[in-house]
């Protein structure tokens, strides 16, 4: 009986170590900011009246993925395409732990029309030694006038 009970013991002090870790290493990250190049705007309403110019992701586990609904316009009178780049990673190897992205389907836009889309953050492995993790989303019209 006393085996059980030190097996047992032993197992729930590795679970507590576990959880432990994994929340005090989990950082809250700052706002990634969205810019566009081109007559493309990006809003969190659908009427788009309400732009959105950075994206609170608030703390972030491991195997986590957090997602924020967005609305994308074309400004122009012309249909677009659009790429999205995800630029200034600080630090540079945190790609390794984190992935962002949108999802969009279909990128070319018509003459002003607005597509609904998301975009997401994973995060793959834990945060070790990271103290502020930053990036930003760049929307830019590749080509234009088909």
């Amino acid at each position: 009986m006393p085996i059980k009970f030190y097996s047992v013991i032993f197992f729930l002090l590795l679970v507590f170590l576990f959880l432990f870790s994994y929340v005090e290493i989990a950082n809250p990250l700052p706002n990634t900011t969205i810019k566009t190049e081109g007559l493309i705007g990006v809003y969190q309403d659908e009427e788009c009246t309400v732009p959105l110019t950075s994206i609170n992701w608030g703390t972030i586990y491991m195997w986590q993925t957090k997602t924020v609904k967005a609305y994308i316009k074309n400004l122009a009178d012309y249909p677009m395409n659009l790429t999205l780049y995800i630029v200034r990673w600080k630090p540079q190897q945190i790609t390794s732990v984190l992935r962002a992205g949108w999802l969009l389907t279909n990128t070319t836009l018509s003459a002003f029309e607005v597509r609904e889309t998301n975009f997401f953050l994973e995060c793959y492995d834990v945060l070790r030694n990271v103290r502020s993790v930053e990036f930003s989303f760049v929307y830019v019209v590749v080509s234009h006038k088909f």
